[in-house]
């Protein structure tokens, strides 16, 4: 629970961040705390953390160039970062152990029911 709390505050915070709204913001400190919630939560081991930060450190470069690129195709630009979430939940199952990835999974639903009930955007 404490861990999808936490991914909700760090979405809020990255979007806060990115309207101006939100005062300096770093991808990558975002991204560490992220990988050290998700590696508690999972149980990661040093290899799998040191993966899973790279797959996250991916998706994040590929979205900001998204944004860049398809500013103002609000549907292309959600087409893309569906894409791009699908190939970060890809990468990660080759990742994680079935049952991390059973966990991880189980984790993600709550997640995004927590922000369809909020209104909040895509499933990614």
């Amino acid at each position: 629970m404490m861990l999808l709390i936490s991914f909700t505050a760090c979405t809020q915070s990255q979007e806060r961040a990115r309207d101006g709204r939100g005062g300096n913001f770093d991808s990558s400190e975002m991204i560490e705390r992220q990988v050290d919630r998700i590696s508690e939560a999972l149980e990661l081991n040093d290899g799998q953390k040191q993966q899973v930060t790279e797959v996250f450190k991916e998706s994040d470069e590929k979205r900001r160039e998204m944004r860049d690129e398809l500013r103002g195709d609000r549907e292309a630009m959600r087409e893309a970062m569906q894409e791009i979430g699908q190939e970060r939940e890809k990468s990660l199952k080759s990742i994680l152990t079935p049952d991390q990835w059973t966990k991880w999974t189980e984790i993600r639903g709550e997640f995004q029911q927590r922000r369809q009930r909020r209104g909040g955007g895509n499933n990614d």
